[in-house]
This record gives structure tokens, C-alpha cells and sequence, in this order.
């Protein structure tokens, strides 16, 4: 993850990868944009992260729940795993209120 501050001689460059984290949103949707499928390609070959912070938790505690299943053959983690436990309630919570999105 490059922090927004993050300046490479006069270039702001996290100021760069935050527009073209939205302009990957436009692509992804299909609105015109000047990213390209070959840019995206591109930077995903230098690991370009789309999509933040937030979504490197949430893949991190996604990748927990993985090894949790593996191990327990299921996904009812205990509360008092708290850690586990309290992310998978939410994600939870999120499905049924219909705000956990489809790739999730």
C-alpha cells in the first residue's frame, strides 16, 4: 500500500494510485475512462492493489477465515475468537441488510 503522502520528486504518487483506483471503478462499470484493460493489466503485474485500505483488511480477515475452515471444516467461528468471530458476525450482519457485495 502506498500512503497518500507518499511524493516521488514533484509527483504526488499517492495522489496518483487514489485516481486510478477511481478510474478503475469507472472502467469496471463502463464508463469512459483513459485507463485501459492493458494499463490495468500492467499494473497488476507490479502488484497495484485497487482496492485500499479497507480492502486489504477485509482480504486479510477473509484469508484467517480461509485457514479457520480448513482446519475446523466449517465457517461458525466462536465469539470468543474475537478477533474471527466478531469480523464473520459483521460480514453477516452485512449480507442480510444487503450491503455485503456480490465478490464478497
Amino acid at each position: 500500500m502506498v500512503p497518500r503522502s507518499t511524493t516521488v520528486g514533484n509527483c504526488s504518487l499517492g495522489e496518483w494510485i487514489d485516481s486510478l483506483r477511481a478510474l478503475k471503478k469507472k472502467l469496471d462499470t463502463g464508463k469512459n475512462t483513459y485507463l485501459t484493460h492493458a494499463h490495468v493489466h500492467r499494473l497488476d503485474e507490479v502488484g497495484m492493489v485497487w482496492g485500499g485500505v479497507n480492502d486489504v483488511k477485509w482480504q486479510s480477515k477473509y484469508e484467517l477465515l480461509k485457514i479457520f475452515f480448513g482446519k475446523e471444516g466449517h465457517s461458525d467461528v466462536p465469539q470468543s475468537n474475537k478477533e474471527l468471530g466478531c469480523w464473520v458476525n459483521n460480514q453477516r450482519k452485512q449480507y442480510i441488510n444487503g450491503r455485503l457485495s456480490p465478490e464478497k
